[in-house]
């Protein structure tokens, strides 16, 4: 070869790396960007995700580390090279390039819950993210290998460190998502600024009455119930399904929103103090529902202070011609009432912390859902809820007042709540025509839920109880205190359970064995889909299954990237 030659050669030896690493750091960035979409892009979330359970990526790493402990040993290259060699080295680079490809191409998420959407956001992420690693490879081993040309010279430490890099520059794929997310901040403030400026447009020019609701669960079923019962005055709009951040409520009213609606129920989220108050900022609210304080999100605040803090935002956003409905069986929600512009109303079961404006007077589980008797000024009104659970008997409660209170007739109210359509994934009963019942409550666990789960589990006729579950999220420090509470009454009602990633929940594991339940009864799964396999195989006409809760992909496997399999 001559020596013009000669100085393409580092350039086409480093062309050629990056054929096997774009390809790779491409899909094994698109795999972890379905996992930081599932944190809603939260940085601190995502990392400590990534630590906690140890999902580095370990196909393509361990490719890039094997093949630069080979090239250590390599006694290096000196210039000229013969024909036979120049075919080697590019032979030996070419064959580490295909297999870091096909290592990297091999990290596809199977069988995932909730696939990624790749929305305008995701792809801004992920583009930046690549941009930002390519220049990061090839700042460094661009300028390894041009050192060739320079020295005449090339040691095998060259390539063992070129490939070394690759390997930490894979390892260290979600920091460049991270860093990628941050590098966009100013971007994606304005675009949110706009989304925003357009939403307050649409709220100024439709004027609806918004009503805020707003607890540590029991939100999402009083606003789906109340929806109901005030469509039978006007139309009305519910924000759908969990959605209760800023910039999904933004979207609802931009896609939404349109000017017939009378009524807009608006589901609060709180991920931090602050951020319910930011959401009264963009829908004002005339009326605040507020339905329970307590564990649900214990990891985020810490403290039930910091929770009961974060939720009376709500209500104290009310100006005075506005009013509150709070859950006046928990304290922390009665003594909301003190220090707001707004007058309150209370709903609950007892009097025994104060006056209630309208009470629960008896509620009975039935095959169909709970009858249910309310007092409201001096009447009692009789009704079936078609909705399982004590916590829906409140919910409905709830959203009785809050419906009378604006306007909806009483009787009217109580017709609406016996024809309330069904709440996906939360205490909903199907009987199979194999003669199988199905209780489904894979939303996002509580425990006042799952309790009220296990009852219902109990209540129903059936010849075997089957639990599916991978336990509770988000309880902090009350994690393994809310288990083990729960561990006697799953004990003695299941006659099977299924554990999913049951290393998280270990409390819930040992109580159900210091409560006499029987160890070869007890599965552990590392994931729904195989915990389904196995019970369809299990179950047979008369069995009773409940599915509690039903983990976002990023929690139910101990490692999202395993090197077999995954």
């Amino acid at each position: 070869m001559n020596e013009s030659s000669y100085s393409l050669l580092p350039g086409l030896l480093f062309f050629l790396v990056l054929l096997g690493y774009v390809p790779a750091a491409w899909r094994i960035t698109f795999r972890y960007l379905h996992y930081f979409q599932q944190e809603e892009y939260d940085n601190r979330r995502f990392l400590r995700w990534w630590f906690r359970s140890r999902s580095f990526e370990k196909r393509a790493t361990l490719v890039a580390a094997v093949s630069s402990l080979g090239w250590s040993i390599h006694p290096g290259l000196d210039l000229p090279l013969s024909r036979p060699e120049v075919f080697r080295l590019f032979l030996g680079v070419g064959a580490v390039a295909l297999l870091l490809a096909l290592a990297g191409l091999s990290n596809k998420s199977r069988n995932v819950k909730k696939a990624l959407v790749m929305t305008a956001r995701a792809k801004r992420i992920f583009s930046v993210s690549l941009l930002l690693q390519t220049a990061v490879f090839t700042g460094w081993t661009g300028w390894l290998w041009l050192s060739f040309l320079s020295t005449g010279r090339m040691p095998g430490w060259i390539f063992s460190f070129t490939l070394l890099w690759i390997a930490a520059s894979i390892v260290a794929i979600p920091l460049f998502l991270a860093a990628a997310n941050l590098c966009l901040v100013p971007v994606e403030s304005r675009i949110q600024r706009r989304y925003l400026n357009e939403a307050r447009e649409i709220l100024s020019r439709v004027k609806p009455h918004i009503i805020g609701v707003t607890g540590s669960y029991g939100k999402t079923s009083t606003k789906h119930i109340l929806s109901h019962i005030l469509s039978m005055r006007a139309p009305s709009l519910a924000t759908p399904g969990s959605v209760n951040t800023l910039m999904g409520i933004t979207r609802v009213i931009r896609e939404r929103l349109k000017p017939e609606y009378a009524f807009f129920i608006v589901e609060m989220g709180a991920y931090g103090i602050g951020s319910i108050q930011k959401l009264c900022g963009l829908t004002p609210p005339k009326t605040a529902i507020v339905t329970a304080v307590g564990v649900a999100h214990m990891e985020r605040f810490k403290s039930i202070e910091a929770v009961a803090k974060a939720k009376s935002e709500l209500p104290r956003a009310l100006s005075s011609d506005g009013f509150a409905v709070l859950n006046g069986d928990d304290l922390h929600v009665r003594a909301m009432a003190l220090g707001i512009q707004a007058k309150a109303y209370f709903y609950g079961r007892n009097a025994e912390a104060g006056p209630l404006d309208c009470r629960l007077v008896q509620e009975e589980i039935t095959e169909t859902g709970s009858r249910c008797v309310l007092e409201y000024k001096g009447k009692t009104y009789t009704f079936d809820l078609p909705l399982h659970g004590a916590p829906q008997a409140l919910n409905a409660t709830g959203a009785f007042l809050a419906g009378v209170l604006l306007g909806v007739p009483p009787l009217t109210a109580v017709a609406a709540l016996q024809t309330v359509p069904p709440i996906p994934h939360r205490l909903v009963v199907q009987r199979g025509i194999d003669g199988i019942i199905t209780i489904d409550d894979a939303y996002n666990s509580n425990p006042i839920g799952f309790e009220s789960a296990l009852q219902i589990l109990k209540a129903l006729p059936g010849q075997r109880k089957f639990l599916i579950t991978p336990g509770m999220v988000e309880l902090g420090s009350e994690s393994e205190n809310a288990h083990r509470q729960l561990a006697p009454l799953a004990a003695h009602v299941c006659d099977h359970i299924a554990l999913i990633a049951p290393g998280r929940v270990p409390a819930f594991f040992s109580g159900l064995l210091e409560n006499g339940f029987p160890r070869e009864n007890l599965h552990e799964f590392n994931t729904l889909g195989k915990a389904r396999q196995w019970l369809q195989s299990e179950l047979r006409p008369g069995d009773v299954v409940l599915f509690e809760n039903d983990l976002p992909d990023l929690y139910e496997e101990p490692s999202a990237f395993t090197l077999f399999g995954g």
